[in-house]
Parts: structure tokens; sequence; C-alpha cells
């Protein structure tokens, strides 16, 4: 009898273990179930980081006093244009994900950064919604 106590002691920490790894199976299982959803958030911060950009680079333009056209002309960016399609981006993003309760957030950010006079301003309009 005594020379099977080794042997619960072994079958004790096979059970330990089988259950370690069923429990670390399952937290995988969790995690990959949400990566999807993680990596349409991490899409939705890069898209409002690039609309963040040319939102401070519109008021950058329009602080000096420099038509967006004139812009476009020179250096061949539309800031107005690629602005615009970088807060299409966010909308479709936000439909995508309903994610309602940051429509207030982001239409407050965007009228004051619409108002902004420079681009720190433009920027820290976005801050809360980020």
């Amino acid at each position: 009898m005594l020379a099977l106590l080794p042997f619960a002691g072994l079958g004790w920490f096979s059970v330990l273990a089988v259950e370690g790894a069923a429990s670390r199976a399952d937290a995988a299982e969790r995690i990959e179930a949400r990566s999807p959803e993680v990596m349409r958030l991490a899409r939705l911060a890069s898209e409002l980081s690039t609309e963040t950009y040319w939102a401070s680079a519109m008021a950058s333009v329009e602080g000096l006093g420099i038509p967006p056209d004139f812009i476009a002309d020179i250096i061949g960016i539309d800031i107005l244009a690629e602005s615009i399609r970088a807060r299409a981006a966010v909308d479709a993003r936000l439909g995508d994900l309903a994610l309602q309760e940051l429509e207030g957030e982001l239409a407050e950010a965007r009228r004051r950064a619409d108002l902004a006079s420079t681009p720190l301003e433009a920027d820290r309009a976005y801050v809360e919604v980020k």
C-alpha cells in the first residue's frame, strides 16, 4: 500500500496539469474570440489618429490664412479632401463597431477642431475621444 503513495501523488499532479492546460486553452479561446473586435478597435484608433493629423493640418493652414486649394496646387496634397476622407473612415468604422456612445464625443471634438486656430488646439480637441 505504501508503494502506491508515489503513484497517487503523480496522479494528483497529472490532474492539476491537465486542469491547468484546460484553463489555458479556455483562456486562449476567449482571447481568440475577442481578437476580431480588438483588431477593429485598433483600426478605429489608427483612423482616429489620421483624422486628428488632418484636422491639425487644416488648423495650421487656416491659422496662416492660406487657402487649402493653394496648398493643393503647390504640394499636390488636398488637405481638405484628406480631412473629409479621414472623417468618413472614422464614421464608417464607428458604424461597423456600433459605438454610439463615442458619436457625441467625436462630434464635439470635430466641432472644437473646426474652430481651432492652431494645430495644437485641433490635436487637443480629440484627446478625450482617443
